[in-house]
């Protein structure tokens, strides 16, 4: 087949891995991906970004598809659902319907949703239009501010941030504000939990479960970085293994909730918990995460066939997965280099976000996740930290 992801950056980079393995043509719409040749992966210049389509001005997407004779194409990115429309005969959609795409979206809507379903949502403080954003009514802080049904992201405000914050709102153009609700922040939050899913023609599966630490710490008006990579302060843990029970059930009543509502894709759903093991549904998402780090323990056919029919298929065994964080520590100066010829010799899966160039890899995205079946070699770790360019 001949494939093309339209997707946010890196956000399907192990999936194409395995398609290409699997013997298929592999084209993506991101283009800053040189450390995709290594893997055959194709990258598509497009003349207008993504963000820049329309429903009546993607006329080049059609064409590059036709050119390409592509068979299948598989869509990450929410705003889009309206490609399936598009589509040439013949041509193979995969992705979130609308109705899908708008659990993401439309947060406000989604939240009161999961609400009648009986899983807990953070109370809401606020409401209004960042046109006029006002903190004075509330005291609480820290506080969570959320798009209603944009994708704007989430922002932390934290305590003496309130002029940082105001300043930020009043500097966005007039066709840039949106409809907000500002949540409480759990104050006896002890962890946030993420649930990686398969949906495909109204049934389910769940591939992965896991702790994300560091989220919250980027989303401030200090660090002013939700839109940079999680990999800058993320790591990713295993959850403890007396809550693992409570976060499947809250994720199953979600998924028996969003599956009916169509689509063929991948996904994402984070969920809160606090000192007393309650779960509290924080945001669910179109795509796994924007920076794919998770590898696919299977082949890339089992995935088309998982993600087209059969979700059951894209189950695995997670028992002995582990999840390393390599952090730059010299503020990704460009001698950072990566020693990449060490996961083939010690048989460790491929890292995403490397850049290529002066024929050497480097990080790029404030750091990489290794993930590896048991712990790492301690020569490979010796080898990423002797030269202090990076910190596990």
């Amino acid at each position: 087949m001949n494939i093309l992801f339209i997707e946010y950056p890196h956000a399907h980079f192990q999936k194409q891995r395995k398609l290409v393995e699997a013997g298929h043509t592999v084209y993506t719409n991101w283009q800053d991906c040189e450390y995709y040749k290594k893997f055959n992966i194709n990258t598509i210049n497009f003349t207008n970004h993504w963000s820049q389509w329309t429903e009546d001005n993607c006329q080049e997407v059609i064409d590059k598809i036709n050119e390409l004779n592509i068979t299948t194409v598989i869509v990450g990115l929410p705003t889009l659902y309206w490609l399936r429309d598009k589509m040439p005969e013949g041509v193979t959609y995969l992705g979130a319907t609308q109705l899908a795409a708008e659990a993401e979206i439309n947060k406000f809507t989604t939240r009161n949703a999961i609400a009648d379903l009986g899983i807990k949502v953070i109370p809401i403080v606020a409401e209004g239009n960042t046109a006029n954003i006002d903190f004075t009514p509330f005291t609480e802080r820290p506080v969570v501010i959320k798009a209603k049904d944009t994708t704007n992201s989430a922002r932390v405000l934290q305590v003496g941030q309130d002029t940082i914050a105001e300043n930020y709102y009043k500097d966005l153009s007039v066709n840039e504000h949106y409809d907000y609700y500002i949540e409480q922040f759990l104050p006896n939050m002890k962890l946030e939990v993420e649930v990686y899913f398969c949906i495909a023609n109204g049934k389910w599966s769940i591939y992965y479960s896991g702790e994300l630490r560091g989220e919250t710490e980027r989303r401030d008006f200090i660090s002013n970085a939700p839109d940079g990579a999680w990999t800058t302060t993320c790591t990713l843990h295993k959850i403890p293994d007396n809550l693992s029970a409570v976060v499947t059930a809250n994720a199953k009543t979600f998924l028996n909730w969003l599956a009916p509502q169509g689509g063929n894709y991948t996904g994402s759903v984070n969920f809160a918990i606090d000192n007393n093991d309650d779960v509290y549904w924080i945001e669910t998402n179109t795509r796994e995460d924007a920076f794919s780090c998770l590898p696919l323990y299977f082949s890339g056919d089992v995935y088309l066939e998982a993600i087209t029919s059969n979700p059951q298929k894209y189950i695995v065994d997670t028992t002995d997965w582990v999840f390393t964080t390599v952090v730059s520590t010299i503020n990704n100066d460009p001698n950072q280099v990566y020693p990449l010829e060490m996961h083939d010799k010690y048989n460790i899966e491929y890292p995403n976000c490397l850049q290529y160039y002066n024929d050497t890899y480097h990080s790029y995205l404030g750091g990489v996740v290794i993930h590896s079946q048991g712990p790492l070699p301690s020569e490979f770790i010796n080898k990423l930290t002797e030269n202090n360019y990076v910190l596990i």
